[in-house]
């Protein structure tokens, strides 16, 4: 006996489970027709607004004339050597790398320099 009543609980709660998803299976589906009824409501409400504010609108075409503003802006171009022999010879130690006699190569002391 007590088989036939685990047999008859496992057929009602078998039954329960599939009533309950053909239930919530049709509800989802209620659920998402819904939704896609109210999207295309409000899809279709605002180009109705679009239209109607696009067929109020109107094209103006003006021609504006002003007079050009030029500035010429003059920068310096250096083409002369400015600079003093001592600094040319001493460019020109810098490039080749060999030490010439300007200077002996040491600077010179300065009136704050003290020591021995």
């Amino acid at each position: 006996m007590i088989p036939h009543i685990i047999a008859a609980a496992a057929v009602g709660i078998a039954i329960a489970g599939v009533t309950g998803y053909v239930y919530g299976r049709s509800d989802g589906v209620s659920i998402e027709q819904a939704r896609q009824l109210a999207a295309k409501a409000s899809r279709e409400e605002a180009l109705s607004q679009v239209a109607d504010v696009v067929s109020k609108m109107q094209v103006v075409n003006k021609t504006i004339t002003q007079r050009v503003e030029r500035e010429t802006i003059e920068k310096p171009v250096y083409r002369d050597c400015v600079n003093t022999p001592d600094g040319m010879q001493l460019i020109n130690e810098a490039l080749t790398g060999r030490p010439g006699s300007a200077g002996g190569g040491e600077l010179p002391r300065t009136d704050r320099a003290t020591g021995p």
